[in-house]
């Protein structure tokens, strides 16, 4: 595809965005792309979300004050100034939630963090005795150190927030479902989930149908994660078709990284120490129908919608495909759809205070 045909798809697609919501969206990850800051998309994102109503929750903050009840109306000191402090500020204010401060070790090096100035780790001990300290940083030695460090300044366990993700974040929206004019197909919804991780977007997509769910296809390349999808499609009630499978454009083996630490966003890798079977969803639906494809693969959405071109042309499904694993998503993807000439009409949302979760539908 040459430079002009590019603009013109990109126009194409914008003129199909269908509300005000899903041009910023596009807009602010669009931006990305060219300038790659993360600070500033994910201020974008956050200021978008509180402008149309949008409304959160944290459950790393749901677990740990129901450990520690009497942290809920605390203040929080972030011990962090770096990506994942900042990152937390955010989210806090998001929440709702009051932030008193921000505390770093390289506190002379570090000017402010999203509007505070940086301090020492001894103004805990002077004016933040009440607060509750987060420690706000990602490297799991680093935070046990700042955890030590924080012990021996006598601040009690009660009042220190140490989490193994180093951040927070909030959640927001019910992805893939929560569009007003998406609704079921009174035929009958065929579902097809790539990524199902562990089969919980299969009980939304049965919730959302609300009887209409006649069939799910859901594939997944991690092993670790196929019995709980089993258990909870089995909880759907209907048929399904459960795939130890990465999906691409063809059939082939792939190498990938299995994320141990969270266990979910394993991701294709050539370099990978994992092999696993894919194969494209034209070829396991074999012609058969589906009325909608949701696309969560980690960074190889396109080649999958490369294997499912088939699919897409003869029953011209609803489609929610994430555009947020690679900084060109927001280009690559929404043209390819647009070039296979379906006139679909798109909404774009977001549904986390970080950079992760943007959904591209297609409808």
């Amino acid at each position: 595809m040459d430079c002009k045909e590019c603009i013109d798809g990109i126009k194409s697609f914008m003129d199909k965005l269908q509300d005000e919501e899903s041009k910023e969206i596009f807009e602010a990850w669009f931006d990305f792309c060219i300038h790659r800051d993360s600070d500033v998309l994910e201020r974008k994102l956050i200021s978008g979300a509180i402008r149309h109503g949008r409304k959160g929750n944290s459950y790393i903050l749901d677990n740990f004050f129901q450990e520690y009840p009497d942290r809920k109306e605390a203040p929080f000191v972030i011990f962090g100034a770096g990506r994942a402090g900042r990152a937390s500020i955010r989210s806090l204010k998001f929440l709702g939630l009051e932030v008193a401060g921000c505390v770093d070790n390289k506190y002379a090096l570090v000017e402010t963090a999203e509007g505070f100035v940086v301090d020492s780790p001894e103004r805990l001990l002077v004016d933040w005795e009440n607060c509750t300290v987060l420690i706000a940083v990602v490297d799991r030695k680093v935070q046990d150190d700042i955890y030590g460090q924080l012990k021996v300044m006598g601040i009690p366990e009660s009042r220190i927030m140490k989490i193994r993700e180093g951040y927070i974040w909030a959640d927001y929206g019910r992805q893939y479902f929560d569009l007003d004019v998406l609704q079921a197909d009174h035929g009958g919804e065929i579902f097809v989930d790539a990524g199902c991780y562990d089969g919980e977007t299969g009980r939304g997509a049965a919730a959302w149908a609300g009887g209409k769910l006649s069939k799910i296809y859901a594939f997944e390349a991690d092993q670790n994660s196929i019995n709980t999808c089993r258990k909870r499609m089995e909880e759907t009630g209907c048929e399904f078709e459960l795939y130890h499978l990465a999906t691409w454009s063809g059939k082939t083996i792939l190498t990938f990284n299995v994320n141990s630490d969270f266990g979910y966003a394993s991701s294709v890798d050539a370099g990978g120490k994992e092999s696993v079977n894919a194969d494209s969803i034209d070829n396991i639906l074999a012609g058969g129908r589906a009325t909608y494809i949701k696309l969560d693969v980690e960074g190889s959405e396109l080649e999958t919608l490369k294997g499912a071109v088939n699919t897409i042309k003869k029953y011209r499904p609803k489609m929610a495909v994430s555009i947020y694993h690679k900084p060109e998503d927001i280009i690559d993807l929404p043209l390819f759809i647009e070039s296979l000439g379906m006139n679909y009409k798109y909404y774009i949302r977001h549904y986390q205070t970080r950079w992760c979760e943007t959904t591209l539908y297609a409808l």
